[in-house]
């Protein structure tokens, strides 16, 4: 039996009680009293399917789909009238009825304690989901309070069960008292609020324990570096759910948010990307552009190595760990990893430093005042740096499209973080290291051709569209900083909704290509690009092999490189059909929207504030993948595995 179908029996268990929201529902083909009937229908036989979990699990999986049929039935003309809904429940109604299909059910009986934990933590799972997705719904507050007490009790239930399997009596005795006693107080204490905030607590927390007990000879932050891929994904999103947190606590806000605008604005700012639905300069305090500029920050410098740091401080990683570290910061050399990850950190630090201090003068030559400068200084320096695009001011950047000082040490920053602090390093000691080695050469010389092109296309295509208004120096410089900002960060100093079709084509594909490795841009990144047109280069001439200052570059990173390429689109292409199937606003500008998620740029069309619940939700997902999704692939691809394939004969397929 594989542990993963008790996790997945877990989740499902853990959301079936959502099928509470039948009874808010009104069908027109069962008049009267008929839909209220079918309504406690559906939701009888969801709730008796997963209490036939425990006893009969072929019986619970046809009560559960009994009720699941039945209650989409009923909720069927809601689907027309709510989009985020139907979102959530046609998901949440086809993962229960292919696993009710396909899965194998075991009552807890049969299962060891390991087992069990591997359903608790499943169910564990749903609890938090629920309670993060309920401010969300325009439904009965009531009801969806409802559905997660429920989801509250079967995951006590589980417990309860789990603890049948301790030997001593007296721990057994007292785990159980402590379960009834916290769902007693659940009972007593039955409110919307303390429901959904103690919900959230109890998943998280029991979800840390579980995971911890699961491994008790590895330290939790071990466990991350461990398994970097999952780690990524895992940290960032914890990130995310505490940034939320932390801009809806009433010291962070200025005007009020909703848990939307929150989520919204949290992950665009630890995915360092942008796009915001509030304006942050008037929505939110200066200790909430405070919390937003950490969440930048962590964003930017990677939550993989603040970990990496704080577990060599501690003395705590393993040589496992550290050697995946090491594929993860990328030296250009043989050296030890945390030299590398000291000179991020040190590097970031200082160029953000002396990047406050250049900005901070230029505001004040604005504005003349002081503080008020030093926060645009710092603010701007931090999010050039870390690529993020915000700035604490409705109109971005575009009050200072004529200073000229500004816009070239930002641009500077974004370059800077866009490529690797390693590289920026190589760079630096090029008298030591007599010439730059092999990647670093590549790098520059992408970013430098990209830069160059995109400065002269832009002024190509502009100089008498969105660069009219501007002296010829000004034109040269907002190309120059629009190419930079284009590879990801995310500033606008001109109004994007008036591009011309040339320049939209040329901002898509900058913006898609992205930065460079081990830097804070999203993207492709320039190595991808460079290799895919070595690949053609060689192709063309007909070469065997793909060579480059007499070096040859390996199969398996061409491979990975036609990978990351696939991935990436096949990802873009989901991205633009959601936006597109489920908003009515113009496919020019959702398709410009995806793109700046997926690339984490944060650039729009003037379109971010116009998406309803499920754009943003589409967005933020795209946000999501696009800073972890081309790493999480890159760091899987590099798991090293024992080949099980033979050597087979080589055939040549026709491709023309």
């Amino acid at each position: 039996m594989q542990s993963h179908h008790l996790f997945i029996q877990g989740i499902i268990l853990g959301l079936l009680p959502i099928g509470v929201l039948v009874l808010h529902a009104e069908n027109p083909l069962l008049p009267g009293n008929w839909s209220i009937f079918a309504g406690i229908s559906a939701l009888v036989l969801v709730l008796w399917g997963a209490l036939q979990i425990f006893r009969t699990p072929r019986l619970a999986a046809m009560l559960a789909l009994a009720g699941i049929s039945l209650g989409n039935f009923i909720l069927f003309f809601e689907y027309q009238s709510d989009p985020l809904f139907t979102m959530f429940a046609l998901l949440t109604s086809i993962a229960l009825l292919h696993y009710f299909c396909s899965g194998k059910l075991y009552p807890p009986i049969e299962l060891t304690g390991s087992l069990q934990l591997e359903r608790m933590l499943g169910a564990a799972l749903s609890v938090t989901i629920l309670t993060l997705f309920s401010p969300l719904f325009v439904y009965e507050s009531q009801l969806y309070t409802l559905a997660v007490f429920i989801a509250l009790l079967l995951f006590f239930l589980l417990a309860y069960k789990h603890t049948g399997i301790i030997r001593k009596t007296k721990l057994k005795t007292a785990m159980r008292m402590f379960e009834i006693m916290m769902l007693g107080v659940f009972i007593w204490l039955y409110h919307a609020d303390f429901i959904i905030l103690g919900g959230l607590m109890t998943g998280l927390l029991s979800m840390a324990i579980i995971l911890y007990n699961k491994h008790a000879d590895l330290q939790f932050l071990e466990i991350i570096i461990q398994h970097p891929a999952r780690g990524l994904a895992i940290t960032f999103f914890l990130l995310c759910i505490g940034g939320t947190l932390l801009l809806r606590t009433p010291v962070a806000m200025q005007n009020e948010l909703s848990v939307l605008e929150a989520a919204f604005t949290a992950v665009s700012a630890s995915c360092v990307t942008g796009l915001t639905v509030i304006d942050i300069s008037s929505d939110l305090t200066l200790c909430g552009r405070f919390f937003l500029l950490l969440l930048i920050q962590s964003g930017g410098l990677g939550i993989m190595t603040l970990t990496a740091m704080a577990l060599h401080a501690l003395g705590k990683l393993s040589l496992t760990g550290e050697q995946l570290l090491n594929e993860l910061a990328a030296p250009q050399e043989q050296q030890d990893i945390f030299k590398t990850l000291k000179l991020i950190v040190i590097f970031t630090l200082m160029t953000e430093l002396i990047g406050a201090f250049f900005l901070t003068w230029g505001f004040y030559t604005v504005h003349h005042d002081l503080p008020h400068a030093l926060e645009l200084g710092i603010f701007t320096s931090v999010s050039a740096f870390c690529n993020a695009g915000f700035f604490p001011g409705a109109e971005n950047l575009a009050p200072y499209s004529g200073e000229k000082f500004l816009l070239i040490i930002t641009a500077w920053e974004i370059i800077l973080g866009g490529i690797a602090p390693a590289i920026t390093y190589s760079y630096l000691k090029i008298q030591q290291y007599r010439q730059l080695p092999v990647v670093s050469q590549l790098i520059l010389k992408t970013t430098a051709i990209l830069l160059v092109a995109g400065t002269f296309l832009l002024l190509l295509f502009e100089w008498d569209g969105i660069f009219r208004d501007l002296p010829w120096y000004d034109k040269l410089v907002n190309a120059f900083f629009q190419s930079a900002t284009l590879r990801t960060a995310g500033f606008n100093t001109v109004n994007f909704a008036l591009l011309s079709m040339p320049s939209y084509i040329v901002m898509l594909i900058l913006m898609f290509i992205g930065g460079s490795p081990g830097g804070t841009a999203g993207g492709i990144k320039t190595t991808t690009l460079a290799v895919l047109a070595l690949t053609f280069r060689s192709a063309i001439r007909g070469d065997d092999k793909v060579n480059i200052s007499c070096n040859t570059i390996a199969q398996t990173t061409i491979n990975k490189a036609v990978a990351i390429l696939i991935s990436a689109a096949l990802v873009l292409i989901l991205t633009i059909f959601m936006l597109t199937a489920t908003q009515t606003l113009p496919a020019k500008q959702l398709a410009f929207e995806a793109v700046s998620a997926l690339a984490t740029v944060g650039l729009s069309l003037n379109c971010t504030t116009s998406l309803d619940a499920v754009g943003q939700i589409i967005i933020m997902l795209a946000m999501f993948i696009g800073r972890i999704g081309p790493l999480t692939l890159f760091l899987l691809l590099l798991e090293k595995q024992i080949s099980k394939t033979p050597g087979y004969p080589q055939i040549k397929i026709p491709l023309a």
